[in-house]
């Protein structure tokens, strides 16, 4: 039993049976790559975004959806899915084109969407559009957000583009609007302390997200990161630090949260550095078994008024 509320929980808690995410991938870029903010992209983020397992953009949406059905029909028996638009700032399209792919998506027998975003990509038109979408399919739509940590110097150091405020103002808007936020966080990005680590789980807390996806940095060889690191540029912790980040983050984080990953990989072909060479296998039993030993729970660390810092 897990010292914590996973992910699979949630989804069994609120579909009933094995569901499971299906990647989708659409012709979409972001405006920290195409000269709005900047050309690099945040530094962590590989040119080929994040989405490593879908077949395609140049793929139709239903497609995608259906060779990846069945590649989990066949492994985990599973019997809902939800389709999840992950790779770059899907809003950053206009509303009515990403509608028509959303619509697409709706077509495939699916139970909900996810959808990838910026916090600084959502307005609340944009949202209402997606909220008539949603009434009119019964389909739930949660997204997800990056934050990745709580402090602004860092996220201007790894060229996020956004500040904290920033995330703030958008979950926010989205809870507001009725939808379900899932959070993502790199709680190792260089020159972050075990305090950033505190203070983003203290303001999951407070903004009550639905989910956190926690990453461990991996550095793609494509990405600002992979050229600093290949300079010798590039200062990373060790795994018995993220280890250590990731149990107290846990130990902060509001039991009612679900925790959708603990650790984070790459295709070893796209990598310079994943996981210090470790599996991320060993890294999630690391960081159950260090639960266990320390017995801390999701929650347990937490005090009075430590979601107000």
């Amino acid at each position: 039993m897990n010292n914590y509320y996973t992910y699979k929980e949630y989804l069994m808690n609120l579909y009933g049976e094995k569901t499971y995410k299906l990647p989708i991938a659409i012709p979409v870029t972001c405006p920290n790559r195409d000269g709005h903010l900047g050309h690099k992209g945040c530094y962590f983020c590989s040119e080929k975004g994040t989405g490593f397992e879908h077949i395609g953009d140049h793929i139709s949406v239903e497609d995608q959806l259906l060779s990846a059905r069945d590649k989990v029909i066949k492994r985990y028996k599973a019997k809902k899915f939800i389709g999840y638009f992950q790779n770059y700032t899907n809003t950053y399209l206009p509303k009515e084109k990403l509608l028509g792919y959303l619509k697409e998506a709706a077509s495939c027998d699916l139970v909900g969407l996810d959808i990838a975003t910026r916090p600084d990509c959502l307005s609340e038109d944009y949202l209402q559009t997606i909220k008539d979408f949603s009434m009119e399919t019964g389909l739930k739509v949660t997204f997800e957000i990056g934050l990745q940590i709580a402090n602004d110097q860092i996220l201007s150091a790894v060229n996020r583009g956004h500040t904290v405020e920033d995330f703030v103002d958008s979950v926010r808007k989205i809870k507001k609007s009725g939808f379900s936020v899932c959070s993502h966080l790199i709680l190792n990005l260089p020159d972050s302390t075990m305090d950033d680590v505190i203070k983003t789980a203290c303001i999951m807390n407070e903004l009550q997200v639905d989910i956190v996806k926690l990453h461990s940095l991996y550095i793609a060889k494509d990405s600002e990161f992979g050229r600093m690191y290949q300079a010798g540029e590039l200062t990373l912790g060790s795994e018995e630090e993220y280890v250590d980040r990731a149990v107290n983050f846990i130990g902060y984080l509001d039991p009612g949260i679900a925790i959708s990953r603990i650790v984070s990989r790459i295709p070893e072909d796209d990598s310079s550095f994943s996981n210090w060479d470790s599996s991320w296998w060993k890294i999630y039993n690391d960081i159950n078994q260090r639960l266990e030993i320390s017995n801390i729970k999701q929650g347990s660390l937490l005090k009075p008024n430590d979601s107000d810092q």
